[in-house]
């Protein structure tokens, strides 16, 4: 029984364990890898590239955007990310990208934590 417990504590805490935060190498929908940190538990993740720019999985474009902030959540800005060493086009232009915060995302994430916690009962 005591093994039980023990067993039901670790499968729990791999549910809550936090993002894994090692740098990982993306790829844009058109070829263009960046690195960036994951971030965030299950209340609330996001990438994190080292300027410091906060993004988001955008399933539509198939980007990682630059994340905004809409109705307290994080939502794909629809501005793909664009590394600044990426060499432009002559034809592209750098969107001004969304900045986020650290007390918005803090903010944020506590909405996120409250929605979930009030979900589950």
């Amino acid at each position: 029984m005591k093994i039980f417990f023990v067993f039901l504590a670790v499968f729990a805490t791999l549910f809550a364990a936090p993002a894994f935060r090692h740098t990982h190498t993306y790829t844009q929908s058109d070829g263009t890898k960046f690195q960036a940190k994951p971030q965030g538990d299950e209340y609330l993740h996001f990438l994190k590239t080292k300027e410091g720019a906060i993004l988001l999985y955008n399933p539509a474009t198939k980007n990682f955007d630059y994340a905004k902030i809409e109705n307290d959540r994080l939502v794909p800005s629809g501005i793909p990310y664009m590394p600044k060493n990426t060499k432009l086009r002559k034809s592209a232009v750098r969107s001004p990208q969304p900045t986020i915060t650290l007390q918005e995302l803090q903010k944020v994430y506590m909405k996120s934590k409250e929605r979930f916690l009030h979900h589950r009962h």
